[in-house]
C-alpha cells in the first residue's frame, strides 16, 4: 500500500473474513480445520485468474485476510468478487457450512491512510454481513468523491482559518567545538485535528492541500506562524520549514515570501527552507532557482532525507546549500558497519569542501552517536 501511494495507483483494498471460524473449529478436529483454511486461502490466492491488474492477498491473523487489487476497475472489482463469491459458495456445500466468508471493498483513495481504507474496507464488510450469506459489498467512487469533498471543506477551513498548531521538533545540537551541544536548529512540524478532534495525519493534510492547489495558502499560513514564534519567544537558533514543490515553482509565491523576509530582515538567516531529496530530484531547475533567490534574502536551503539514489554526491556541488540532512538509514547501526561509514566520512569531507554542514538526524544508539560525532558531522538530533 506505501508503493501505491507513492505511485499514486488507483484500485482496491478488499477485507475478507471467514464467518464463525470458532465454531466451525469446535465441531471439527484440527485436520479439517487447516485443510478447510487451506482451501480458503488458496481461493484468495488465486483470484486474480482471469482478471487483468495486480491481486495479492494476505492473511493478517486468525480469521481475516485482505486482497489488494491493483489497477482494478469497480467493473473489475465486482467480476473478481463474485469469482470469489462462487468459490465461497462451492465450498459452503462441500464443507456443509452455510456461511463461509463476507468480502468489504473500498476504492484505493491515494491521500488517505492506510488504516482509514482497511476501515472503509471494513465498514463495507459490515453492510456484507447484512445483505446474506457469503455476500459483498463494493464502496463506489461516489463514496470516495463524498469523502473527498467532506475532507476539501475540512482542510479548506483548517487553512483559511489558521486552525492548526505548528510544534517545534527534532532538536539539533552541535556534536563538536566551542559550541557543543548547543541547540542550532528546529523543524517546524504541523498539526492539526478533524471534527471529531482526532489528529490529521501530516501526509493526508497536505495531499489534500496539493491535489485542492491549496498548498501554497498552507505553507504561506505556516511560514507566518513560524515568524511570530520567533519573535514572540525570543528565539535564536534556527527553525526549519517543510516547503512544497507546488510552493518553490510558484513565481508569486517566491515573491511573496522573499517580501516577508525582506520585513524580518533581523531573523532571515534563522528562516531554513527544507526540502526532500526525493522533491529536489524531482525538479532539480525549480529548486536551484528557489535556493538562489533564498540566499539573496539571507535565508538558507536545507535537502533532508539526503539518499544517493535520488541525489548522488557529485551532484550537490551545484545546488548552493547550507545544510544537509542524512536519511537516518545512513546513521542507524553505522558503528558497526563499515560502508556507512565510508559513505559519511566521503560526505563529510566533500561538504566541508563545499561549506555544507551535515546533521545526523534522530540518532537512538549511544555507539552510533558517538561514531558520528567522531566522522566531524556538524549537528545531530537524538
Amino acid at each position: 500500500m506505501k508503493k501505491m501511494f507513492m505511485s499514486k495507483s488507483n484500485g482496491y483494498v478488499l477485507t475478507i473474513k471467514i464467518d464463525d471460524l470458532g465454531s466451525f473449529a469446535k465441531s471439527n478436529n484440527s485436520a479439517n480445520v487447516n485443510k478447510f483454511i487451506k482451501t480458503f486461502a488458496k481461493i484468495l490466492k488465486d483470484s486474480n485468474v482471469n482478471i487483468e491488474g495486480e491481486i495479492e492477498a494476505y492473511r493478517f491473523y486468525g480469521s481475516e485476510f485482505a486482497i489488494i487489487a491493483k489497477g482494478l476497475s469497480f467493473e473489475d472489482t465486482q467480476k473478481l468478487t463474485a469469482q470469489i463469491q462462487g468459490e465461497f459458495n462451492k465450498l459452503s456445500k462441500e464443507i456443509n457450512k452455510a456461511e463461509i466468508a463476507h468480502i468489504g471493498a473500498t476504492p484505493f483513495n491515494p491521500i488517505g491512510t492506510t488504516p482509514e481504507m482497511l476501515d472503509a474496507a471494513n465498514e463495507a464488510y459490515q453492510t456484507a454481513k447484512q445483505v446474506g450469506p457469503n455476500e459483498v459489498h463494493i464502496r463506489d467512487e461516489k463514496d470516495l468523491a463524498r469523502d473527498m469533498d467532506a475532507w476539501k471543506d475540512l482542510i479548506f477551513d483548517l487553512i483559511d482559518n489558521s486552525k492548526f498548531d505548528v510544534s517545534y521538533i527534532g532538536d539539533a545540537t552541535v556534536l563538536n567545538g566551542a559550541n557543543k551541544d548547543k541547540l542550532i536548529m528546529q523543524e517546524a512540524f504541523t498539526c492539526a485535528r478533524d471534527k471529531q478532534d482526532k489528529p490529521i495525519p501530516i501526509g493526508t493534510f497536505v495531499s489534500i492541500a496539493e491535489k485542492y492547489d491549496k498548498v501554497i495558502d498552507f505553507d504561506k499560513a505556516v511560514i507566518g506562524k513560524v515568524i511570530s514564534y520567533i519573535h514572540d519567544n525570543n528565539i535564536k537558533h534556527s527553525i526549519s520549514i517543510n516547503l512544497s514543490l507546488d510552493s518553490i515553482a510558484n513565481s508569486p509565491f517566491i515573491n511573496w515570501l522573499k517580501a516577508i523576509i525582506n520585513q524580518n530582515q533581523n531573523i532571515s538567516s534563522q528562516l531554513v527552507f527544507s526540502i526532500t531529496a526525493y522533491g529536489v530530484a524531482k525538479d532539480v531547475t525549480h529548486f536551484k532557482n528557489f535556493a538562489d533567490g533564498m540566499h539573496l534574502v539571507g535565508s538558507k536551503i536545507i535537502i533532508k532525507r539526503f539518499e544517493t539514489k535520488f541525489i548522488p554526491l557529485d551532484n550537490i556541488k551545484g545546488f548552493n546549500l547550507d545544510y544537509i540532512r542524512l536519511a537516518r538509514n545512513y546513521t542507524n547501526d553505522i558503528s558497526q558497519d563499515s560502508g556507512k561509514q565510508g559513505f559519511v566520512e566521503a560526505l563529510q569531507e566533500l561538504s566541508t569542501l563545499l561549506n555544507i554542514k551535515v546533521f545526523a538526524e534522530n540518532v537512538k544508539d549511544d555507539n552510533d552517536f558517538e561514531y558520528v560525532k567522531k566522522l566531524n558531522l556538524y549537528g545531530a538530533s537524538r
